[in-house]
């Protein structure tokens, strides 16, 4: 008899043991798995800021370096000499734009912008004031064709729309202190000016770039995954688009 109630509570204190056991692995299992999806996420966004770094290394942010030199008024930032040349014009077109003439570096585009300030293009050259008007006027086939006349090509040399087109955007955007003002003259441009004039009108620049690297990973991700979902991430509308159609077109061709 004693036998068998020993038996018995060996039985009882077994079957607990093994409860014990089942319930501390179930718990150490829930742990796990619960903490999975930190690990994941960690590991994602450190991937991703490994990109977007690599994207601010790449030719898409070279490219976007005049606009930020511009919206800071800083021209250091910027590497080469031919780089700074031609920040340094663009930078121009925004003191135009904003009336600041006493600023611009080049005298004949200084006078230019004292005589728009003035409203009054009869007190320069016949080719000088043909683009005065033209700027008054925010007409970029008048500024194209004052800007190719003989007089000026033979001190200056041609000038290619897309360069006219690029400045004029500067300058009326700033006119108008309006990114969408800018962007009327984009419509011909590469992706990275339509960008740009967003960059230069941002309440937050920083963020605005930020932005734009964020979009410029998830654009190669749609492209090299072949998920176009990734495309609902992306903010900027120009870069959304072209996320749409990255299968069949190279963002860096459009860039």
């Amino acid at each position: 008899m004693r036998k068998a109630i020993v038996c018995c509570s060996l039985l009882v204190l077994f079957i607990g043991f093994l409860a014990f056991i089942s319930c501390a692995m179930a718990e150490e299992d829930s742990a796990i798995v619960s903490a999975a999806p930190n690990i994941v996420s960690y590991d994602f966004g450190k991937r991703f800021d490994v990109e977007k770094e690599g994207v601010k290394n790449s030719s898409f942010y070279t490219l976007l370096l005049p606009y930020i030199a511009v919206r800071y008024e800083n021209l250091s930032m910027l590497g080469t000499e031919a780089t700074k040349q031609y920040a340094q014009r663009a930078l121009n077109m925004r003191y135009l734009g904003e009336k600041r003439c006493e600023l611009i570096t080049e005298t004949s585009v200084k006078d230019i912008c004292i005589a728009m300030r003035n409203n009054n293009c009869s007190t320069l050259p016949a080719a000088d004031a043909a683009i005065c008007e033209a700027g008054l006027k925010d007409d970029a086939d008048a500024m194209f064709a004052a800007r190719n006349h003989p007089s000026r090509t033979a001190r200056f040399g041609k000038v290619e729309k897309e360069e006219v087109l690029k400045e004029m955007a500067i300058a009326a955007g700033y006119k108008f202190y309006n990114a969408a003002v800018c962007e009327r003259y984009t419509t011909a441009l590469p992706l990275s000016d339509k960008v740009g004039c967003r960059i230069l009108f941002a309440n937050n620049p920083d963020q605005e770039i930020d932005n734009i690297l964020t979009d410029i990973v998830y654009v190669t991700k749609a492209k090299e995954e072949g998920d176009l979902s990734y495309c609902k991430k992306v903010q900027n509308q120009y870069i959304q688009q072209a996320c749409q159609r990255c299968q069949t077109q190279d963002l860096k061709d459009l860039w």
